[in-house]
């Protein structure tokens, strides 16, 4: 799929967890490749990365794996306590454990290619974007249709309100017209 048929294509902000400046400068080739209109924020710690999920506002992470300061690991369970809706993808070159590979998907993360295999990262990258994409859209789906069911319930009960008030009523003019025909006979 082309990058540019990605909702709200201009501009996306970019974290880039990675302490390498020359691996930097290569993942943001590859970036603008699959976003042509980004913008791109490295960090290479912790606090600086926490700082930037806090005032980056970030659409998309991309981080490396092995950092001194910080393991990928740890980043993605921050951004899955913080912002779990974000995309998050990692870059390495020490991921070569494909069972490691797996638990991070299974923890949450949207991808992750190989530093050898950069050229498949604007794929990846437009990959998790559609998908957190198409994650929203469902949320939305389904927020939308919780609020129909929850309209319906009270409207159901509101319903069923009505036919009990209906039906004292209705036994309330039974039983008048039963006093009334009972008078009636009497006299």
């Amino acid at each position: 799929m082309n990058p540019a048929e990605l909702p709200n294509s201009q501009p996306f902000h970019i974290l880039l967890l990675e302490d390498l400046p020359e691996d930097a400068r290569l993942i943001e080739r590859m970036v603008v490749k699959a976003l042509p209109t980004y913008r791109l924020k490295v960090v290479n710690n912790r606090d600086d990365f926490q700082q930037a999920l806090d005032s980056f506002d970030p659409a998309l992470i991309l981080a490396d794996y092995y950092l001194p300061q910080i393991k990928g690991n740890e980043a993605l369970q921050m951004v899955q306590d913080q912002t779990p809706e974000i995309p998050f993808v990692f870059i390495t070159g020490t991921l070569n454990d494909e069972e490691l590979a797996a638990e991070t998907i299974l923890s949450g993360a949207s991808g992750f290619v190989l530093k050898q295999n950069l050229g498949r990262l604007p794929e990846v990258i437009t990959q998790a974007l559609l998908d957190a994409s198409n994650q929203r859209e469902a949320t939305r789906n389904l927020t939308q249709l919780q609020q129909e069911v929850d309209e319906q319930r009270r409207a159901i009960a509101q319903y069923q309100t009505n036919i009990a008030k209906m039906i004292h009523d209705m036994e309330t003019l039974q039983a008048q017209l039963e006093s009334v025909r009972s008078r009636d006979t009497l006299e």
